[in-house]
């Protein structure tokens, strides 16, 4: 289990946070609130040995964003130390491990949700070849509105994404986005990698949800039944100000939001113009 996580491929505003939480709501799951410290600690401790444990702990929790996972030093070094971790990679799973034991869950299922992964795919992939991932897909007109919605935020929030707010480069950024994915997975092997669209969670579609269960091993209709109650919910307040439609329940009040934006007529014309290359990178 601790060299096979499961990682969520999309497109930042695709409802991965969303999806992330449905991932979460499960006794014997961990998908954490977005930390990217995998990848931002593997150069200075892939050459694991144990005798820099105790560094890596705190490196850990001085990583950005860090703090929404609210993990004592204490209790996790120790942690860390009694389970002696081989590697990196391993040491990196008992980080996920430990905060889903906080939360009371016993972790069979564990996995992670940072968009900004998709330019450093081959390196996740190097520090766990046995991984498998998710590819999440979203209307892109509803992912361009998103985009714009976060614009409209007060740039004095913390940690609030940069994006640009025009139209045509914010359809350049998710085609290129979905090409990157794309060509990230076709060379992972078939029986690692699974796409579906946001839209059919939001629908509970039969099929979706079945494929869903049997990749991920977790029950995903109670996972979605446990994420409109809220149970396990965990995102963090530093990042609410954005994420604020994690606390809605799963309806259609996710999909064809573009259509409420002041915009709309200039979302729908420019992805008119793109929809043929969209269709070619999904």
């Amino acid at each position: 289990m601790s060299d096979s996580p499961i990682f969520i491929l999309a497109n930042p505003r695709s409802g991965s946070s969303v999806f992330r939480l449905i991932l979460n709501s499960s006794p014997y799951s961990v998908f954490p609130p977005e930390c990217g410290f995998i990848q931002w600690l593997y150069p200075k401790y892939k050459d694991w040995n144990s005798d820099i444990i105790d560094d890596f702990v705190v490196d850990v929790l001085n990583s950005k964003k860090m703090e929404g996972w609210d993990l004592s030093y204490a209790n996790l070094s120790t942690y860390i130390n009694i389970s002696k971790p081989n590697s990196f990679a391993e040491a990196c799973f008992y980080i996920y491990q430990f905060y889903g034991l906080k939360m009371g869950k016993d972790v069979k299922v564990w996995g992670d949700k940072n968009n900004y992964y998709i330019n450093y795919l081959d390196t996740i992939s190097e520090i766990y070849p046995n991984a498998k991932y998710i590819w999440l897909m979203r209307n892109p007109m509803d992912i361009c509105a998103s985009y714009l919605k976060v614009n409209e935020l007060s740039d004095d929030i913390l940690y609030k994404p940069k994006v640009t707010n025009d139209i045509t480069q914010i359809f350049d950024e998710i085609k290129e986005n979905n090409k990157k994915i794309k060509l990230f997975l076709e060379n992972i092997d078939k029986s690692k990698k699974i796409s579906i669209n946001f839209e059919d969670m939001i629908t509970k579609n039969n099929n979706t949800l079945e494929i869903l269960s049997s990749f991920t091993d977790l029950d995903i209709t109670e996972c979605i039944d446990n994420f409109n109650k809220k149970t396990y919910f965990d995102e963090p307040s530093i990042t609410m100000a954005w994420k604020g439609k994690t606390k809605e329940v799963l309806d259609s009040n996710y999909i064809n939001t573009y259509k409420n934006h002041k915009l709309k007529k200039e979302i729908e014309t420019i992805y008119s113009s793109n929809s043929n290359l969209f269709s070619i990178l999904a």
